[in-house]
């Protein structure tokens, strides 16, 4: 729904000549969608449907590595990860910041899915970077807090878990990437210059 629905019906007009075919959930339980997408997903792809050179073009609420685990034949195709936002800097709620957030994760004193923000998701889109060929954010301020909120999430890693320095990470990411502006279709009754009123001349 939104936005997701708004670039996938848009894209969709504007590969005339291709085969494009959409896979698409009901914009409700966002959390679910992204928990369960993919065993959705590849349900819905025929197996033997894409081959290399196809492009197989996901929302960030896609978990594309479990996709790829649960389809091996998909790896063939392009992948591309499209970001509207990001579950890192995502709006959380008030009721604790950010500070505690981490210092509660990081002594034991609870488990993330009893925060305050669920990180799951945030970790599931870095793994989504790993497997894509090609990230798309849609505006420059998505993809840095993006990138730079790795630095604090790094940090909740169990230091004989972090097989990748976080710096690592970064220039990954960032050297998939590209700020790929969300397209919008203008009507044609709306001019695009503003119509000033004449002046009227002074006597």
């Amino acid at each position: 729904g939104g936005s997701h629905k708004q670039l996938i019906d848009l894209l969709e007009t504007r590969f005339e000549g291709f085969e494009v075919s959409k896979i698409v959930l009901p914009a409700k339980k966002w959390k679910w969608r992204m928990r369960s997408s993919s065993l959705f997903i590849s349900s819905q792809i025929p197996v033997g449907s894409l081959v290399e050179g196809d492009v197989l073009f996901c929302s960030s609420m896609v978990n594309l590595p479990e996709l790829l685990g649960l389809r091996g034949d998909l790896h063939k195709t392009r992948k591309i990860l499209y970001f509207h936002e990001n579950q890192i800097a995502f709006p959380q709620n008030d009721s604790i910041d950010q500070k505690q957030l981490v210092a509660a994760s990081v002594e034991g004193g609870a488990t993330i899915c009893h925060m305050d923000r669920d990180l799951q998701f945030a970790w599931i889109q870095v793994m989504s970077c790993f497997v894509a060929d090609t990230i798309g954010f849609n505006f420059a301020y998505n993809l840095n807090s993006f990138v730079d909120g790795l630095t604090q999430l790094w940090k909740l890693l169990p230091a004989d878990q972090k097989c990748h320095k976080v710096q690592e990470v970064q220039t990954m990411i960032r050297s998939k990437s590209s700020v790929c502006y969300f397209p919008v279709e203008v009507p044609e009754s709306v001019p695009l210059v503003p119509q000033l009123p004449e002046e009227t001349p002074s006597s």
